[in-house]
């Protein structure tokens, strides 16, 4: 059983979190200890951790399965890039559509983390049957735990397929919670660098797909739709339409949210006539991409193309000014950091802040959030606004003894003037661990 609000002391309250998480076991240095992530995998128990030292590594073309409960990361801000092999052009085809990475469980433990990676989907110059399922291909329908992705890039690069590598397909169950922390998903072009007479090309893939029954977040983070595919016609016809870019995101997380994050459509796909008698193919294109979002949604924008010759790209905004929380970059043992928030002027109510150990869901109809923080502590009230309409706090140096990788979640509650309590936005962080 989960208390939404107790009042220790904050120093009380880090002694509960420090229990919270098991400690790493060893670290496994790619290359010094193993000479591949795949032999780091097989050789890692639940809990360990993987230092990627390098800055570029290649996978087979079986990708990555990842099944246990590990942390993933490179040393320091760095940032390694983990390719998947392009398919090479043989014959017959070898075909090669698995993900290159895959996540299908925790293990005996409950945490998998992801920093600073990035995966690319391979560029296959074949038709494949059936297309790339994802990069990143996330699938914890029935398991317990949190899943991290913090600086993680999953770029499609499948072609010659319709909707043929999105950047991120997750599924999780309503004991998994996800947090997305400054991420990019971009889906395949369905577009060809061989182009030619005579050709249509394929759909975008989307950005990312989501379908999370449990807690979700995702935080300044960019989704990419793939760019429609084109087409070209004869003097006798058909007259083919281009294709439809890839939707930035498909997200169903009913009891989750997005904030400050980008939303960038496939373009439309565009078609080329061969002669004047052909039709006029500035009618002739595809449809952008549109995005569904069933989620609780805070400052994010969508960038969209219209079909059609000499179109430039329009940005909307979503939900502006719901945003109370900035973000909150990772934080250093021993080092002090600023929180900023938004808090409601002294003459409208009071703002309070909690802390706590990770993200839980609770949905409170006519309420501004639906998120709030698990194992939460009430710490204070924030100062008031300035003049500009947000408050800075200074946050305790976290201490050394912590456990691996936590992820951590601060909430404001803002009281008005009438008694009415709502819920702002969810900021999170994590702390480097030396």
């Amino acid at each position: 059983m989960k208390t939404m609000l107790r009042t220790p002391s904050p120093a009380i309250a880090a002694t509960v979190l420090l229990t919270c998480h098991a400690i790493a076991q060893q670290t496994i240095q790619v290359p010094q200890h193993q000479p591949t992530i795949e032999a780091a995998f097989a050789a890692a128990a639940d809990g360990d951790r993987i230092q990627l030292t390098q800055s570029n590594y290649t996978i087979g073309i079986n990708g990555l399965t990842l099944a246990k409960s590990l942390v993933v990361e490179t040393v320091g801000s760095a940032r390694a890039t983990i390719s998947y092999p392009d398919n090479p052009i043989t014959s017959p085809i070898t075909p090669n559509v698995l993900p290159a990475l895959r996540i299908t469980g925790f293990g005996t433990g409950t945490r998998i983390v992801l920093r600073n990676v990035t995966f690319d989907g391979g560029y296959s110059a074949w038709a494949q049957s059936p297309p790339r399922s994802a990069v990143i291909d996330v699938q914890l329908p029935n398991a317990v735990g949190e899943l991290v992705l913090e600086g993680v890039d999953a770029i499609g690069e499948l072609r010659h397929s319709d909707d043929g590598c999105p950047g991120l397909r997750l599924t999780s169950g309503p004991s998994v919670r996800v947090m997305l922390r400054n991420c990019r998903f971009e889906g395949a072009t369905g577009q060809s660098p061989f182009f030619g007479g005579g050709e249509i090309e394929y759909e975008g893939s989307d950005g990312a797909i989501v379908a999370a029954q449990g807690p979700f977040a995702a935080e300044a983070s960019r989704f990419v739709g793939g760019a429609g595919g084109r087409a070209s016609w004869s003097f006798f016809g058909p007259f083919w339409f281009g294709r439809d870019g890839g939707a930035a995101a498909q997200l169903s997380a009913p009891l989750g949210s997005i904030k400050l994050c980008e939303l960038v459509e496939g373009i439309p796909g565009a078609a080329y006539a061969s002669s004047p008698a052909s039709p006029n193919p500035c009618t002739m294109y595809g449809a952008s991409g549109a995005s569904t979002l069933t989620t609780e949604v805070y400052d994010c924008t969508r960038t969209f193309t219209l079909p059609g010759c000499g179109q430039t790209p329009q940005q909307v905004s979503l939900n502006p000014g719901r945003n109370d929380v900035e973000p909150i970059p990772p934080a250093s043992v021993g080092v002090p950091f600023p929180i900023t928030f938004r808090p409601l002027p002294p003459a409208n109510g009071l703002t309070c802040w909690i802390f706590g150990s990770g993200l839980e869901s609770l949905a409170l109809p006519g309420l501004a959030g639906r998120l709030y923080v698990e194992n939460a502590f009430l710490v204070g009230l924030v100062p008031p606004p300035g003049p500009t309409g947000w408050s800075q706090i200074a946050f305790p140096a976290p201490p050394v003894a912590l456990p691996f990788l936590p992820s951590f979640a601060v909430q404001l509650l803002h009281l008005d003037t009438s008694g009415q309590l709502q819920l702002g936005a969810v900021a999170t962080f994590t702390v480097l661990v030396p």
